[in-house]
């Protein structure tokens, strides 16, 4: 499948998905929207990707939103349809049943930085910076960055960094449990292809249970979530993948997922 604003790869079970707008550092319009959304849908129903990969070409992760595309000064709900255009997505992605790497190889601010917490792991490049800059043009962050944001820095730093609009570097985001992981820039898609190959030999059932429980549980009681997990558990109990890899565990060898 060709974009004009994406590159898409496909290969050893790992799909990535690079933003290709480099003179634009990778800002976002609606037709770069509209093309993850369809690119993302994609990787969803193939059953041979079992991990996706985020980045972004050149020296940006993403620059945020298009200021060049956004109705600026517009009627407020000319702003609200662009929005909710722009966040079709966003629910595709945060529950995908697969896990998302961010390679975060330079700049992510403004809903740029909000792209990178919309997976499930971010690994940074030294080169990344990250902000939360919409203060400082009169907006509020979007792309479901009010939600995210004090889930992985706490309310005191997701409130300091959404009024202040300052920019962090790589370091500091590991420090406040932005990213993951820190590795220099020449490392930076080793470091992402070694966990992405990992995930990828792993049992696709397990890991998209676990994923979504850990999403539902966010917003439930203990009760709640150790009845999901009994659910989830007896269909993980019931599967090939479990039964395989229990016999590799006795037999002592590394277990063959399947998704069964």
């Amino acid at each position: 499948m060709t974009f004009k604003n994406l590159i898409v790869k496909k290969e050893e079970g790992i799909a990535t998905i690079m933003l290709n707008r480099p003179q634009a550092l990778n800002a976002l319009n609606l037709e770069i929207a509209e093309e993850l959304e369809i690119s993302i849908k994609d990787v969803k129903e193939d059953k041979g990707v079992k991990v996706l990969i985020l980045t972004g070409a050149g020296r940006a992760f993403c620059s945020g939103g298009d200021l060049q595309a956004i109705p600026i000064g517009k009627e407020a709900s000319q702003g609200r349809d662009f929005l909710r255009r722009m966040h079709r997505w966003v629910n595709e992605l945060v529950n995908l049943p697969k896990p998302v790497i961010a390679a975060v190889n330079g700049l992510a601010v403004g809903a740029g930085c909000n792209l990178a917490l919309l997976s499930d792991i971010i690994i940074a490049s030294e080169e990344a910076r990250f902000s939360e800059i919409f203060v400082k043009v009169g907006a509020i962050p979007d792309l479901g960055g009010l939600y995210l944001l004090p889930r992985y820095v706490g309310l005191a730093k997701a409130k300091e960094l959404i009024f202040t609009g300052d920019m962090i570097d790589a370091r500091e985001a590991e420090r406040i449990g932005l990213v993951n992981r820190v590795v220099t820039h020449e490392k930076l898609e080793e470091a992402v292809r070694d966990l992405a190959q990992k995930l990828a030999k792993a049992p696709p059932i397990a890991l998209a249970m676990s994923k979504s429980i850990i999403h539902r549980g966010l917003e439930a009681d203990l009760d709640t979530v150790l009845e999901l997990e009994a659910y989830a558990q007896g269909i993980c109990f019931e599967s090939q993948d479990c039964r395989e890899g229990v016999r590799a565990f006795f037999e002592r060898r590394e277990p063959r997922f399947e998704g069964k």
